[in-house]
């Protein structure tokens, strides 16, 4: 099977007067941006981490994925997958949280889009990555070894919630 090549869809989220502003960085994407309003309170947030239901997940995942996804950058990141599709391609979604440290403790791996009825980071076609620019190029990492072994460690501390592994 070969693996699925992307292209980047760069989103930057920075301060705005009182709210923020997302804006679209690649230029093959278009150009688009959207102000919006802090997408959780911290109170959502808490009820989110102890909640660890598919529903509430999905729930955060709406608010966070509406809240950016509006308008024009909604339309153009719809055209941007598309594209990618049109190409074999995947859309990498590529979030720049530097300029916002307030908002990169949000689940944005959780983006949901109701449209589709998927989170965007559980489809190869659109993996949800947080970008952080580094003075260096980083080099693709080469497994020399196959077949590739992985050690799974699933901790089960006695003072907090036990995990349900079968169900995780």
């Amino acid at each position: 099977m070969d693996a699925l090549s992307y292209e980047d869809f760069d989103l930057q989220i920075s301060k705005e007067g009182l709210g923020y502003k997302a804006q679209i960085l690649s230029l093959q994407s278009g150009q688009a941006s959207q102000e919006f309003a802090a997408p959780l309170s911290d109170a959502e947030l808490e009820e989110f981490l102890a909640a660890r239901k598919l529903e509430a997940a999905k729930t955060v995942g709406d608010k966070l994925f509406k809240a950016v996804f509006q308008g024009e950058l909604f339309a153009c990141f719809r055209r941007s997958v598309e594209a990618a599709r049109q190409q074999g391609k995947g859309l990498r979604l590529r979030l720049h949280l530097t300029d916002v440290p307030e908002l990169a403790s949000l689940p944005w791996e959780f983006l949901y889009d109701h449209g589709v009825n998927r989170f965007l980071a559980l489809s190869d076609d659109t993996p949800v990555v947080r970008y952080l620019a580094l003075p260096e190029r980083i080099h693709p990492l080469e497994i020399k070894i196959t077949p590739l072994r992985i050690l799974v460690a699933i901790s089960g501390p006695c003072d907090q919630l036990q995990l349900q592994v079968e169900e995780e």
